[in-house]
């Protein structure tokens, strides 16, 4: 199986009005190119754990996108997903 990746990052976020992390993965195989940024906290609450995650995949064909394209998605698309991710709540 071809995977090659490219860029792999950790950095802080809010997830679900929590401290928590997004890692971001940028990676490409034979069919896709792809930008995935993964979410991630949890809390203990009562005596028991709950994590909270989310998945953001950009990607498009390899043959009609290139990364600066899935760069620029991302781009416009950040402030947005970053809100929405930070101000889930479960009940």
């Amino acid at each position: 199986m071809y995977l090659k990746t490219h860029k792999k990052d950790i950095k802080r976020a809010n997830v679900g009005g929590n401290n928590g992390f997004r890692g971001t993965l940028i990676w490409e195989d034979k069919y896709e190119k792809c930008i995935t940024d993964n979410y991630a906290s949890y809390v203990n609450r009562n005596g028991e754990t709950y994590i909270f995650s989310a998945k953001v995949r950009y990607k498009g064909d390899v043959d009609e996108v290139t990364f600066e394209q899935l760069e620029g998605r991302r781009y416009y698309f950040r402030r947005l997903v970053d809100r929405m991710i930070s101000t889930i709540k479960i009940y």
